[in-house]
């Protein structure tokens, strides 16, 4: 099963640094506004530790 994630951000290119990080998986569509994410029964979320 595959799981579509859909959140409105401000910076699009900054949020798919970030969401690239935590889903572990770069997006599978990207347009000007928008960037699709695709996550299967596998992901789990990794730690984001501040420094």
């Amino acid at each position: 099963m595959k799981m579509h994630v859909g959140i409105n951000v401000t910076d699009l290119k900054k949020s798919i640094e970030f969401y690239s990080k935590v889903f572990n998986v770069g997006p599978v569509k990207v347009k000007p506004d928008y960037a699709k994410f695709l996550l299967d029964n596998s992901f789990t979320p990794k730690r984001m530790l501040r420094t």
